[in-house]
């Protein structure tokens, strides 16, 4: 069994190969493309929600360490102030 020559670059089977590599990235980049152009202010719009959500959840973690330091600030100094 031979094996398969690879067509040479100036055969007409490359030359419709490239063609046809060239048609199909043209059509999927203009596809994407309005599809991109079309979901654009829909996505911002959930960035900006997404923004304000993390926003407000690192707040209340900041909170929540900070409360957290406090009370235990409070059951050592409890416990310091006991022992003497």
């Amino acid at each position: 069994m031979m094996p398969r020559k690879q067509p040479s670059l100036h055969s007409k089977e490359s030359a419709c190969l490239a063609s046809f590599r060239f048609r199909c990235w043209n059509r999927s980049s203009l596809f994407l493309g309005y599809l991109g152009w079309g979901l654009g202010e829909p996505y911002h719009a959930i960035a900006k929600g997404i923004d304000k959500v993390e926003s407000i959840v690192s707040l209340l973690l900041l909170g929540l360490i900070f409360a957290l330091i406090l009370w235990l600030r409070s059951k050592v100094r409890g416990k310091i102030l006991k022992s003497d």
